[in-house]
Order: structure tokens, then sequence, then C-alpha cells
């Protein structure tokens, strides 16, 4: 069989997967019904997920249903943020509130006589929710599903959290989308160290700024584009402050760089979805800046 149609039947077992999933799944069902519910608070939404952990934990012969209910309950999260549209700035918000809630709550392993905290693995640091197991794993897999060099790679060795993403010209309208909807929910997440993806916004401007020949990516310009700028308009309150400060990667010598690239595209995108984001990006950075010098 030809490797591309090898591949092509590979991405369409997958999306037949993940519709299955959203469509059948009493979990996820019951996340995405409740963040799409007004009159429930995102506190309550969380609680009512660790009430579920509680239930399980207690009982020691539902250890395998605690397992299952980590396992899906972080994907999940991740699932819904992919299919999450990238404009809809409500869910998402709802959805990050609702992560950062479950770090919050401090569950006790019942099982342990000194009152451990309840872990997913025992041999690694997994305490639930703080350190959201599977979550991680769920961001990590998204990740290497969407370069086809960097799902190669994962062929000879494991996945690492903080390895840039190569862009595959091969990826779908459906693949475009989830990722563009995943890199605003990461960045909103970013404002909080405890779920910090920056390290992958910076990935992000570097593919969609720099010369094409200094660039690993070879693909969809517009596409690069329209994802820095959604990292900015999400994460531009807490990168601002990042480059102002000169934390880690970032500094004012970058962010002033990305600014007049922002610039030129405005006179030269053709795509009227880019060129709003990138209105808009310019317009949130401005704000950003006001906000602290």
């Amino acid at each position: 069989m030809p490797r591309g149609s090898s591949r092509e039947e590979l991405r369409a077992s997958q999306a037949a997967s993940s519709d299955a999933f959203v469509a059948t799944d009493p979990i996820y069902k019951e996340l995405h019904g409740l963040l799409h519910n007004e009159a429930v608070s995102v506190t309550k939404c969380a609680k009512h997920f660790v009430d579920h952990t509680i239930a399980f934990a207690t009982d020691v012969e539902r250890k395998q249903e605690l397992i299952h209910f980590v396992e899906v309950y972080g994907g999940s999260i991740v699932e819904l943020a992919a299919r999450t549209p990238y404009q809809d700035g409500t869910i998402r918000r709802r959805l990050v509130g609702v992560v950062h809630e479950l770090q919050k709550a401090t569950l006790k392993d019942p099982q342990s006589a000194t009152g451990e905290p309840l872990h997913f693995h025992d041999d690694q640091e997994s305490i639930i929710w703080k350190d959201l197991p599977e979550f991680w794993l769920a961001c990590a897999e998204e990740r290497s599903g969407f370069g086809e060099q960097f799902r190669a790679l994962m062929v000879s060795r494991p996945l690492t959290l903080t390895e840039p993403v190569p862009w595959d010209p091969t990826n779908t309208t459906r693949e475009m989308e989830r990722w563009k909807n995943l890199s605003a929910f990461w960045a909103e997440q970013s404002s909080s160290s405890s779920t910090d993806h920056s390290k992958f916004a910076l990935d992000a401007f570097h593919e969609a700024f720099e010369p094409v020949e200094e660039s690993a990516q070879t693909g969809d310009r517009d596409f690069l584009l329209q994802t820095a700028c959604i990292w900015m308009i999400n994460g531009a309150k807490w990168m601002w402050p990042h480059c102002y400060r000169g934390l880690g990667g970032w500094n004012v010598e970058k962010w002033d760089h990305w600014k007049r690239c922002l610039e030129d595209r405005q006179q030269t995108s053709s795509s009227d979805e880019t060129m709003a984001l990138v209105e808009e990006a310019l317009a949130i950075m401005s704000k950003a800046e006001d906000q602290e010098r």
C-alpha cells in the first residue's frame, strides 16, 4: 500500500474514533453538558468530578474504575478543548477554570494510614488532581499527532512534553482547526505556572515570523500566522510581562520583532481570517503594553 494511503487511512480512523468517543462516552458528555450550562459555576463543575474521584478512591475494590475515570477525564478535557472553536472564549475560559479548580482540590488517599495524597501512579509524581495525571499525556499525544516528523520520532523513543512540533504540510483542515483551538486553550492556561505551555508559544512565533528558509516549517503560511496570532490574542496578558522582565526565553526584542512582523503582514495578507486575527493580535499587544511599562 502506498505510504500516503496508509497515512490517510490512519487519519480517517483516528477521526472516526474521536467522533465516536465524544458521541458515546458518558464522562465526556457529562463534562460537555456541565460546561455549556451557564447555571453551573466553574467551581461546581470541578467539584462534581472531584466527588466522583473520592467515591472511587474510598472503595478499594473500585481501583480500576478510578484509573479509568482519571484516564478518560484527562483526555476529555483535551478533546473538548480541541473541539471548542478558538473564537469561543466563554467555553474555553470555563474549561481553563475547571482545570484550575481541580488542581486546588486536596484529595487524601483513604487507604493511606498517614494521610498521603491520592496518587494515580505509586512510582511517580501523579497526585490527583494537582498534577493533572493523564491530562499532560493527552496534550503530548495531540502534539505528537500533529507533526509527521514528530510521529515518526515516536516510533524510536518516548515522546517528551518539550519538543517542538514540526509542521506537516499534509495536515488536514480538521487537524489544523483542532491545532488552532488547542493553541487558544494552551495560551489561556499558561497564565498559571501549573499549566504552562509557553515554550510552544515561542515555537509558534518562530515558525510564523522567521524567514521561510530559516524555519523548519514549509506548510501553509496563513495557518502558521493564524496560530501565532491566536497564541498572542489569548496569551498577551502573561507574554508581555514575561518579555518586559526578560523571563526565560522571552524579551522585549522578540516582542518588538513579532509586532513588526504582524504590522508587515497587516499590509499583505489576503485571507480575511488571517487579517482579522492580525488586527486583533496587534490591538491586544498594544493594550498589554499600556498596562505595564
